[in-house]
């Protein structure tokens, strides 16, 4: 018979404040066996009784560390044995599927879990009142997150972190920090592991859980995990509450429904330029959703209420916005077939005149494979092409135009493009960053060249600048095990 743990309560109590498990509801926990995890699924599997709900587990082994991979293994499906909890485990190998993908293992595993999960839930059986998703954020992870955010560059959406409820997604113990779960875990005997890729400093919210957070604990405010997650709750609210108001806007003015798309009139120009913001970044949700929108796009878009009647502006996933004389119209081109062009503005009769093909949206690098960028726009015909071969301590030589770069300090997708407002590079081992802008000007590339110099982007972190320089957080060491060889060609026709 357990004695009745505080921090029972404060889960309890959240869990009910958010409304995260309604009762007959069926929760599938995803338990790694790390320390969150496992206070997680003893949190849960002593509520599970007074709260009416149903728990079963999910491990998953992504197939890259072995022994001790197994060893999560085995401690989990222990742990359900004593607690008569059905317990699942799913191998996969996320190594071949990043290189299948062209993506970074730290992508592919959230992408694998991301998938697995869903397709366990989707075979739950029918009668729950709510099948839902148990993951193990506590209160650091929000910290970490939105620390990341900020130093990424980040709007208020960015600011908001983790959510409690995400859909079918729920984070019980979101409410915890890191200390008050290994004091829980300690007071109840109960045993963990630490999967040893955490301990490394390879990826930057390692980086940030070792160095950044501990060094503003110790020297600016040891409460600083709680007050940054008081922040991302604030954030959160006020990001909810301005899409409410987005949206209304969207239901007062006209869908115009024969050109695939929406006509924001009136209600729109007439709204707080907060507000029109929100309204856009519905309006791009309804028509296929934010990906790869920047916050250059929307500002883009609101700027159109003060142009000329016929200025267009290009986005992602063939949508263009169009201003005409009763307002703005965003479109969906179905019938277009080349990647869009990035934000390139035309008055209604202006020719345009081709453009290279890194004015489109960003390309993303096929890992391994061939990536060829537009034949039709470039007289060059550049193309990229990548592979990935295990490294054992080979000699760089250093070459203008091919690159080895560490595969898996890479956190993102690859992308091929020009610069973009925000664009930095990481230029030394402590991780210190500096302006893209002021990079070109100190390696003396010439104004007029600057945006159409190629790059190797992973979201605003320039990996290499095409021709030039490296960054040095993906640069080969003695830690390395994996190598992504990138080399550029250019064909004259």
């Amino acid at each position: 018979m357990y004695s009745r743990d505080p921090l029972l309560e404060i889960v309890k109590k959240y869990i009910n404040d958010w409304k995260m498990i309604p009762e007959n509801s069926a929760v599938i926990a995803a338990v790694s066996g790390g320390a969150d995890s496992m206070a997680m699924l003893d949190l849960l599997q002593r509520l599970k009784g007074e709260m009416r709900f149903s728990l079963q587990v999910v491990h998953i082994n992504h197939g890259i560390r072995g022994e001790e991979a197994l060893r999560d293994a085995s401690l989990v499906e222990k742990a359900c044995g004593r607690f008569g909890i059905p317990c699942q485990v799913v191998t996969k190998k996320v190594p071949e599927l990043a290189a299948n993908w062209g993506i970074g293992l730290e992508e592919a595993g959230r992408r694998v879990r991301s998938e697995i999960l869903d397709e366990v839930r989707r075979e739950v059986n029918q009668g729950y009142s709510a099948v839902l998703i148990a993951l193990a954020h506590n209160q650091n992870d929000q910290a970490e997150t939105l620390l990341h955010h900020l130093a990424r560059g980040t709007g208020l959406p960015g600011l908001s972190g983790i959510r409690p409820v995400s859909g079918s997604r729920i984070r019980p113990i979101l409410c915890l920090n890191r200390t008050q779960i290994e004091e829980y875990l300690s007071r109840n005997g109960i045993e963990y592991v630490t999967d040893s890729t955490n301990l490394e400093d390879h990826y930057t919210r390692n980086r940030i859980r070792h160095h950044i957070l501990p060094t503003l604990e110790e020297q600016v405010n040891p409460q600083v995990v709680r007050h940054l997650a008081d922040t991302a709750l604030q954030a959160a609210e006020a990001v909810d509450y301005l899409m409410e108001q987005g949206r209304a806007i969207l239901s007062e003015c006209q869908k115009i429904k024969r050109d695939r798309g929406i006509f924001l009139g009136r209600p729109f120009t007439e709204a707080p330029p907060v507000v029109q913001t929100y309204a856009v970044l519905c309006a791009l949700e309804e028509l296929g959703g934010r990906k790869d929108v920047s916050a250059e796009h929307i500002r883009e878009v609101c700027s159109l209420t003060q142009r000329h009647v016929g200025t267009t502006i290009i986005l992602p996933s063939n949508r263009r916005a169009v201003r005409d004389r009763e307002g703005i119209r965003i479109i969906v081109d179905r019938s277009s077939v080349r990647l869009p062009q990035t934000l390139r503005v035309s008055a209604p009769d202006q020719q345009l005149a081709p453009q290279p093909a890194l004015n489109q949206s960003p390309l993303p690098l096929t890992i391994p494979g061939l990536t060829r960028l537009s034949s039709t726009l470039c007289t060059n015909n550049p193309s990229f092409e990548t592979r990935i071969f295990t490294y054992s301590g080979e000699t760089i030589h250093e070459k203008k135009c091919t690159k080895w770069v560490d595969y898996d300090k890479i956190e993102g997708t690859l992308k091929i493009r020009t610069r973009q407002e925000g664009d930095t590079m990481t230029i030394n081992r402590a991780g210190q960053h500096k302006k893209l802008t002021r990079i070109m000007m100190d390696d003396g590339i010439p104004s007029d060249k600057r945006d159409q110099t190629l790059l190797i982007a992973c979201g605003s972190e320039i990996l290499w600048i095409v021709g030039g320089r490296m960054a040095e957080s993906v640069k080969i060491d003695s830690q390395t095990k994996r190598v992504l060889e990138i080399k550029y060609r250019e064909e004259t026709t």
